[in-house]
């Protein structure tokens, strides 16, 4: 099956876009040279992101890179 078509695909395409934003926000932060309080936040919100990415990967059960 096409990985388009999974059921869990909506969900896994929201946890890519929530990583590429979360990742871009840490980027961010770390060259504007943010108070340490907002790396630590964007650094945790990275985080979530990528387990919420890591989950939604594990139920289409496409294989980490």
């Amino acid at each position: 099956m096409p990985v388009e078509e999974h059921p869990a695909y909506p969900e896994w395409r929201h946890a890519i876009d929530e990583l590429k934003k979360a990742a871009d926000a840490y980027d961010t932060c770390c060259r504007q040279n943010a108070p340490n309080a907002e790396v630590v936040t964007a650094r945790s919100q990275l985080a979530k992101a990528q387990a919420l990415y890591d989950k939604a990967r594990d139920k289409i059960g496409l294989v980490a890179d």
